[in-house]
Formats: C-alpha cells, sequence, structure tokens
C-alpha cells in the first residue's frame, strides 16, 4: 500500500516528515566580540560594552589590578572582570573572595571545584566557583561563574563573569567563549 493510498488521516505531510534544522525562533544571534589588550592580558568581550580600565592599583591596595567591561557604564548586572593580584597564590585569592561571598546573605553556592582551565595563551590549574546573589542596588539575582588560576609565580588572575540570572542562558556561551580568550602576556 502506498502513502497516497492510506487514508488522509494517515498520510505523512510535508510539514511533519522532515524535522527542522532552524533554531527556535527564541534563540537570539550571539554577540560580536571585540578584544580588550591591557599591560598583563588581553580578553574578549562583547562589542559595545563599555571598559572600566585600572591598570594602576586602586588606593588602598599594593596588589590589585583591575579591569571590568560591563554592558552598560551605569550597571554591573552584566560582567566580563580581570582582577591580577600580585603576590597571593590562588587559594589565598579564592579564600578571600569565598570570605567576603559568604557574609551576603543572599549568596548561594553552585559549585566549587578544581578544573583544567584552558585559555589561547595555555592550559592552567584553576578553581571555579560558580553562584547566585542579589546585587546589592537593584536586587537583581546574578549568576556568576568565577575562575582563578595563577600562570606565573606571584601573578594570579580572577576571571569574574555574570548576568541576571533570568537571562543567562542567554548569555553564557559568550561569557564562556569571553572566558577562555584571556592571553596572559
Amino acid at each position: 500500500m502506498t502513502s497516497d493510498s492510506k487514508p488522509p488521516s494517515q498520510r505523512p505531510s510535508a510539514s511533519t516528515s522532515l524535522p527542522s534544522t532552524a533554531p527556535p525562533a527564541s534563540a537570539a544571534a550571539a554577540p560580536s566580540l571585540e578584544r580588550f589588550t591591557g599591560h598583563d592580558f588581553s580578553i574578549d568581550y562583547p562589542a559595545g560594552w563599555a571598559i572600566a580600565k585600572n591598570e594602576e592599583r586602586p588606593a588602598g591596595t599594593d596588589n590589585l589590578i583591575s579591569t571590568r567591561m560591563r554592558r552598560t557604564p551605569e550597571s554591573s548586572d552584566y560582567l566580563v572582570a580581570v582582577d591580577v593580584s600580585l603576590g597571593s597564590a590562588t587559594g589565598a585569592v579564592v579564600d578571600e573572595n569565598l570570605a567576603v561571598l559568604r557574609n551576603d546573605a543572599s549568596y548561594q553556592e553552585l559549585a566549587h571545584r578544581s578544573i583544567s582551565f584552558t585559555t589561547r595563551s595555555g592550559t592552567y590549574d584553576a578553581t571555579l566557583l560558580e553562584f547566585v546573589l542579589m546585587h546589592p542596588d537593584d536586587g537583581t539575582v546574578l549568576h556568576c561563574v568565577d575562575v582563578f588560576f595563577t600562570p606565573s609565580p606571584g601573578r594570579t588572575f580572577a576571571i569574574l563573569t555574570r548576568a541576571p540570572t533570568l537571562d543567562y542562558d542567554n548569555w553564557a556561551a559568550t561569557l564562556d567563549r569571553a572566558r577562555s580568550s584571556l592571553v596572559v602576556n
């Protein structure tokens, strides 16, 4: 019996015979990336984001160089940041960050583990922290993924990424691309 001889209700229709390969309508195109190049590192970040660059050590510190890329200058809800701690080992920097985070009542740890972290400049033993917390200014719940590693004695890098939890799935791949694009100089 051919498909034409089957009753109409049992015939395959053109719309159901082949699966669609088109992305779902809700899938957003990945944003293009731009490159930030500083003294100690370079990293990709989403095009059009604002850069708050601080190549000098902030007042009151003797061991931190910090660079922030934000979706808008006024907001820190969407963030790619690189902190370089001078003279500290990875474990000490992770412990310092965890001490601050655990004092925040909204902090909820999702993951804390050792990983092999591959960037454009190499593969490093690293610590990954994944957590959610509430932004203190506006109450937005943020999904954060931070990676800490020491590429050479005396320099520990922290790559900090975050987006609002409700929008994180739309940004996760882009933030992962940013983290893995790091080149240590």
